[in-house]
């Protein structure tokens, strides 16, 4: 699906909701303008303070494009030791207490606000991020 039909599907998805419309605005500006590299893994709060939004709101939002199947959530494991991300999920029930970071060779236990970080990719239905980018991303842990 192109960019452009992307954007519609998310403007729909949003319509009749009780969202904040600014923040579906800005939204909506930075995806046009961004190439679809980009959209790879986004951090809420990051890209809430590149927007100048508020952090909450835009959480509220992917959260609610999610529900909509237009994103995907990753479940993002991080080594406490270097910050690398050891494993990812798509579901939370798939995820486990213990992790191991294959770089410095250490076994950890994963606690939510320590080492995972939520982040959000658009669904393969609607946006295909190029693997060679995706490989290249991993490459760099």
């Amino acid at each position: 699906m192109k960019k452009k039909n992307f954007l519609k599907e998310i403007s729909s998805a949003a319509a009749n909701k009780d969202l904040n419309k600014d923040v579906l605005e800005s939204l909506l500006l930075w995806f046009d303008k961004e190439d679809i590299n980009a959209f790879y893994r986004l951090n809420a709060f990051y890209l809430a303070d590149k927007l100048k939004v508020d952090r909450k709101e835009l959480l509220s939002l992917l959260i609610e494009l999610t529900g909509a199947g237009l994103f995907d959530i990753n479940w993002d494991y991080h080594c406490p030791q270097c910050n690398g991300i050891s494993e990812t999920h798509n579901h939370l029930n798939t995820a486990k207490a213990e992790g191991h970071c294959k770089i410095c060779n250490i076994d950890f236990r994963n606690i939510l606000d320590r080492n995972i970080k939520i982040t959000f990719t658009p669904s393969e239905k609607y946006i295909t991020i190029p693997m060679d980018y995706i490989t290249g991303k991993m490459n760099e842990i």
